[in-house]
């Protein structure tokens, strides 16, 4: 216990060199043990240095093993009950490694899944882990618990988690392991590039969307609506004054607009750009905002009729929405 409680003080103390050094807050996780549960008060512990560093508990989550639920369930539930209310987030570490369990989920109270990377080992275009990891990301949408995909090497892999909505991937295909002074250096070159904490409340709730089924439904009705995935066209889109930024765009909807224009293709990405696209879509955006019913439209362009279903997700200095295509036809 006194390894993990030093390694969550050298996270707060190097948390706390970027602050004082003017950088972004680098959120970072931190793993306990079974062994910390028996040998103190692991929750009286990890608060008494992150106030000696002050530091907010936004910037930290911390991870379980799933081996911890087999040796302390009881302790385990009591403990992330405290950390939730002292403001954290409990992560399920390694997902699927081996003591995965049903009853896991629906005993504790996690926020979060790290799906394990040995799922991605040997992943092909038609590997039997894209099933697999599809399902989990389909069924903690449907909880309410986040996903994250660790291992990610190639772009491929990043493709296929984007597709299917899983809200966070970890791995060397964006950056290697890091020592300290080298994550300062990062942190001060990336700047703006970065996710503002700030707004992390607003991207949850665009993630709650579960594009694997419809998303313009309500999540209530989402959840009630069992096994119902569909390959539905649908885009996720933000609103930021009068310009429109593309969050989510899937296959289904490439398919249907990668339609013949003049002889010539017009692929999904570049008719979206179009500007009658975006005044309509703006359009539609007003319409909706705000509401908790999904509201309908149809759009016409280069011998397309379309109908659109659009729900309004969430907002803060920015509105993200939702939309599927329900209906088309082409002309001749």
């Amino acid at each position: 216990h006194l390894l993990d409680l030093e390694i969550f003080r050298q996270v707060c103390q190097l948390q706390q060199s970027c602050q004082r050094m003017g950088l972004p807050i680098p959120v970072i996780s931190v793993n306990i043990s079974p062994v910390d549960f028996n040998s103190c008060d692991i929750v009286a512990e990890i608060e008494k240095i992150r106030n000696q560093y002050q530091i907010p508990s936004k910037y930290l989550k911390i991870e379980v093993l799933e081996s911890v639920i087999v040796s302390a369930p009881d302790q385990l539930k009591e403990i992330i009950a405290q950390l939730h209310d002292l403001g954290y987030e409990i992560w399920m570490d390694d997902f699927g490694s081996g003591y995965s369990s049903m009853n896991n989920l629906k005993d504790f109270d996690f926020d979060l899944l790290k799906i394990d990377m040995a799922f991605l080992e040997n992943f092909t275009e038609n590997s039997q882990s894209k099933i697999i990891i599809s399902e989990i990301v389909d069924m903690a949408k449907r909880l309410g618990i986040e996903t994250l995909c660790e291992g990610i090497e190639n772009r491929s892999q990043s493709d296929f988690l984007k597709e299917i909505g899983c809200q966070y991937q970890q791995g060397y295909l964006f950056a290697a392991s890091m020592e300290p002074d080298e994550l300062r250096n990062f942190l001060g070159e990336a700047g703006q590039q970065l996710e503002n904490v700030s707004l992390s409340d607003y991207y949850s709730q665009i993630d709650r969307v579960n594009v694997l089924s419809n998303p313009t439904h309500s999540l209530a009705e989402q959840n009630s609506s069992l096994g119902e995935n569909i390959d539905v066209p649908m885009a996720i889109v933000e609103k930021d004054g009068c310009s429109i930024n593309y969050l989510y765009f899937n296959h289904a909807l490439k398919r249907l607009l990668a339609i013949a224009e003049n002889g010539q293709a017009v692929s999904a990405e570049n008719l979206a750009k179009t500007p009658s696209v975006d005044k309509f879509l703006l359009e539609q955006m007003d319409r909706c905002q705000g509401k908790s019913q999904a509201i309908s439209a149809s759009y016409e362009e280069g011998g397309l009729h379309v109908k659109i279903r659009m729900r309004w997700l969430a907002s803060q200095e920015k509105s993200s929405f939702v939309y599927i295509v329900t209906s088309e036809h082409y002309q001749e």
